[in-house]
């Protein structure tokens, strides 16, 4: 079949006008796919903070008070935070945690000078093991928060309800800050 030579410039254009179109098409989804991304926070505050943390030390029967850092955005809880890094566990080789890895941390409230701290099922679960253990696990929490003026006494519960005993110490009541515990 023979075509005059106008029927194939006539191709050669329609071809490069639908090869424009889609490039446009395809400029246009990969446009609207980097502006329609999800609403991102805009950059969050931080502070670093530097508080006392109790650890273990290294003789195993008392507890060593050590600096940490802590970077702490503007919407979080400081007191949670806090915990957290002692739950973290020492960067130094003479001490130990007092409190398991595993443990969670639902929240810390403060209510007047009184901070609650509600754990969850494994704070129970997996830092029991003898009274001086829990007794140094409780208060390496304790004295923790106490550092901070506006807290007096520390309140512990698992999953939003009070606990009578942790291992064999009694939590019915409330706590303060002692550092007889302490090297």
């Amino acid at each position: 079949m023979f075509y005059k030579k106008g029927d194939y410039m006539n191709k050669k254009v329609i071809a490069l006008i639908l090869a424009v179109i889609i490039i446009l098409i395809a400029g246009i989804f990969v446009i609207s796919g980097i502006t329609n991304k999800p609403y991102e926070k805009p950059y969050e505050n931080t502070n670093k903070i530097t508080a006392l943390v109790y650890y273990l030390d290294s003789s195993g029967i008392k507890l060593q008070k050590t600096d940490a850092e802590i970077i702490l955005k503007e919407s979080e809880n400081k007191y949670k935070k806090v915990l957290e890094k002692l739950i973290e566990g020492p960067s130094y080789t003479n001490l130990h945690p007092t409190i398991d890895k595993r443990t969670v941390i639902n929240s810390v409230t403060l209510d007047n000078d009184i901070c609650i701290v509600d754990f969850s099922e494994s704070f129970t679960e997996y830092n029991t093991g003898g009274s001086l253990r829990e007794l140094l696990c409780v208060y390496s929490v304790v004295n923790t928060l106490c550092q901070f003026e506006e807290i007096n006494k520390v309140s512990f519960i698992v999953n939003g309800s009070k606990i009578e005993s942790f291992g064999e110490l009694d939590m019915s009541g409330l706590y303060e800050e002692d550092l007889s515990y302490t090297k």
